[in-house]
């Protein structure tokens, strides 16, 4: 089919244009005008493409791209391997960041709401784009944290979870998906999170104790690798003449 299409689609279903990112989102390097093989990858890296290369992709998507804003745009070292291995092989990569977080259907939060059993409905923590960063939800069935944990384990398996008052009991959970700050875990203190699940590790284990409030840190990667699973089953099912495939170096991080 026609890349074109591919990013259309992937462009409308994201509103990729209703969001002010520090991401360069969209196609930041065009490949070849046909597609027939697309993968989907949290992170951008010279081992990523390699497998992008080694699986003949024409199309990769991408949670994290290559152009941020800030970053240095010269075409040199690192980053010329990087662009090069992707130019010489015609591949496609698309960057959704912020548009992938807060979708309220396929996005990293929803997603992860989801697998710790809320309800469907869910709170918007911070407005952002067409969506929030970050969401309260209602758990179906109070768990404690622990259980929460390990329920989430059955979807990432090997992953490291670090978990503050594992025996709380558990009925409104808030997700923020990647990194979140000491502001964002006192916002969803006041909206009356009982758990706080976020990616990256950060050092509030006494403010969470004497809130009352559990954490549970992914990882940022691992927080991060539902939004792309659902992004993928959503272009198979509207595009199944594609052929899918998952990209995944686990980081640890």
């Amino acid at each position: 089919m026609r890349r074109d299409r591919l990013v259309e689609y992937l462009e409308s279903r994201l509103s990729i244009s209703s969001f002010s990112d520090y991401s360069f989102n969209g196609v930041q390097i065009a490949g070849a005008e046909e597609v027939s093989r697309v993968g989907f990858s949290v992170d951008s890296g010279s081992a990523i493409f390699r497998d992008a290369v080694e699986l003949e992709l024409d199309f990769l998507v991408v949670h994290h791209g290559l152009f941020w804003n800030g970053a240095n745009p010269s075409l040199r070292g690192p980053m010329k391997e990087r662009i090069s291995l992707l130019l010489s092989h015609n591949i496609t990569l698309f960057a959704a960041h912020l548009p992938l977080d807060v979708h309220a259907e396929i996005g990293n939060n929803a997603v992860l709401l989801e697998q710790v059993g809320c309800d469907g409905s869910s709170q918007g923590m911070v407005p952002c784009g067409t969506g929030y960063l970050g969401n309260l939800g209602v758990v179906s069935e109070p768990r404690t944290v622990q259980e929460i944990s390990n329920d989430l384990l059955r979807h990432y398996p090997g992953v490291d979870m670090k978990v503050v008052l594992p025996d709380r009991l558990v009925q409104r959970v808030a997700v923020l998906s990647g990194a979140a700050s000491r502001k964002d875990f006192y916002r969803a203190c006041a909206m009356g999170a009982d758990l706080f699940i976020t990616g990256e590790q950060c050092d509030y284990f006494h403010d969470a104790c004497d809130a009352g409030c559990g954490l549970l840190f992914m990882g940022h990667h691992a927080s991060e690798e539902g939004g792309m699973r659902a992004l993928r089953r959503d272009v198979e099912r509207v595009f199944p003449q594609l052929n899918t495939h998952c990209i995944n170096h686990a980081t640890g991080l």
